[in-house]
């Protein structure tokens, strides 16, 4: 393997990131400023391109950082390359320069886990593109492929959900599964409010809670701030929050009622001239009608009591690069989740990126080969219902240049990493 004519060397990061917008593979996490994000915590970054006869062709945000106790180092790309992936001589060009560049600085292996869609689905689960022979391709070059990771296993989710954004918002909605119509609808009737803010405190509270009920591992309060600090001035990023307002709720509720009401009054004369299965039907669906709404009156007279300035039930931080977005972290409350506040903020979410141009929002994140009988089913299910395309991507991809350390660290060191971090989420609790 040879790349006679290419140059790798060090770029700044505005060229890097001019190189990455302008490319079919634009991702946050091969921005420069993502680089910075990690730095600040267990890994350096740095910058390189590939140049033929003095022209970008590829780029990429490098981490790296030290394998504690067996000592070398680890690099990763992101979602890396910012490359054409079909241009293969490109790819072997970048894969040549990258081992020799890395075997200078004493790399134990590097990771890569590229952006490139693998096989695609339409939102009728209708096969857009086929699976290919990337993977055999990336072998044939040197990597070793980590496999079809199952659930989240690897350092990034392997398939993910991304929604098109090209058409008016309220096409977009109308493609919605039925059921999220109808829940962003409830959500408003329910007086869910969206809006942003910077009230760290509340969102952390909220991530902890849902990271202790659904069984993960959130990030440190810090980290959250971090990313937000960073992104946010830049317009990158923005911290969404639902919040409940049952006072508000209780107002609507009993005009809703009254209305009822009014409808049943109506019903109940038009009977007494002229009685027929169609009024009657309309006098049952009117007091069911009230009936419903007198359930929730009481619901939320109860939450007026318990929140009396309201309760923040779901938050969300999103980031976007100039043409692409993501809802990245969330969480929600487990109290009042049939208010479907979820279903609010993903579709603020939706709106706003709509707003900005964006070509498609990414979900983040679901399982592949979804079964009901998976734990997390109930998060592709939910993703699911906004009818994006289902996205699968190849996976992780490892170059090795030490091989005994390398085998010592994948295969040794993750069950101890497993036991501390069951202690860790037991020491929480």
């Amino acid at each position: 393997m040879t790349a006679l004519g290419y140059e790798l060397k060090k770029i700044d990061a505005a060229e890097h990131d001019s190189f990455m917008q302008s490319s079919p593979k634009e991702h946050f996490m091969q921005h420069s400023f993502w680089g910075k994000i990690k730095a600040l915590g267990e890994w350096d970054d740095e910058l390189l391109g590939l140049y033929d006869d003095g022209r970008l062709v590829a780029s990429v945000m490098l981490l790296h950082r030290l394998i504690p106790v067996l000592g070398g180092t680890i690099y990763y790309a992101p979602r890396g390359f910012v490359a054409d992936f079909s241009d293969f001589g490109v790819i072997t060009a970048f894969t040549c320069k990258i081992r020799e560049y890395l075997k200078v600085k004493k790399a134990v292996y590097f990771i890569v886990d590229p952006d490139y869609y693998y096989r695609v689905l339409d939102e009728y689960e209708k096969e857009i593109k086929a699976t290919d022979d990337f993977v055999e391709k990336m072998t044939s070059i040197g990597y070793v492929h980590r496999g079809f990771t199952k659930n989240f296993e690897s350092s990034q989710p392997r398939c993910t959900f991304r929604l098109p954004l090209s058409l008016p918002i309220e096409k977009t909605f109308d493609n919605f599964d039925r059921f999220a119509k109808k829940a962003i609808r409830q959500a408003e009737d329910n007086c869910i409010k969206v809006f942003s803010s910077d009230d760290f405190n509340t969102f952390g509270e909220i991530m902890t809670e849902t990271a202790e009920r659904d069984g993960f591992l959130e990030n440190k309060l810090d980290y959250y701030k971090r990313v937000y600090d960073m992104l946010h001035p830049a317009g990158m990023a923005d911290l969404l929050i639902a919040k409940y307002l049952p006072a508000e709720h209780l107002n609507s509720l009993e005009e809703q009622i009254c209305s009822a009401e009014t409808e049943i009054e109506e019903a109940e004369k038009k009977l007494q001239l002229k009685d027929t299965p169609k009024l009657q039907t309309a006098l049952s669906q009117a007091k069911e009608k009230k009936e419903r709404l007198g359930r929730l009156k009481e619901s939320a007279a109860e939450s007026s009591r318990l929140y009396p300035d309201g309760i923040v039930l779901s938050v969300g931080i999103n980031i976007n690069t100039l043409h692409r977005g993501w809802t990245v972290y969330g969480g929600s409350r487990s109290v009042l989740r049939e208010l479907n506040a979820n279903y609010a903020i993903t579709y603020e979410a939706i709106k706003r990126f709509t707003a900005k141009g964006m070509e498609f929002m990414d979900f983040f994140g679901t399982v592949p080969n979804p079964t009901e009988d998976n734990p997390l089913y109930g998060i592709h299910r939910f993703k699911k219902k906004f009818s994006g395309r289902y996205i699968e991507f190849p996976g992780e991809f490892h170059l090795v240049f030490d091989k005994t350390r390398y085998l010592i660290w994948i295969k040794l060191f993750p069950p101890v990493f497993k036991i501390l971090k069951n202690l860790r989420k037991h020491v929480k609790r």
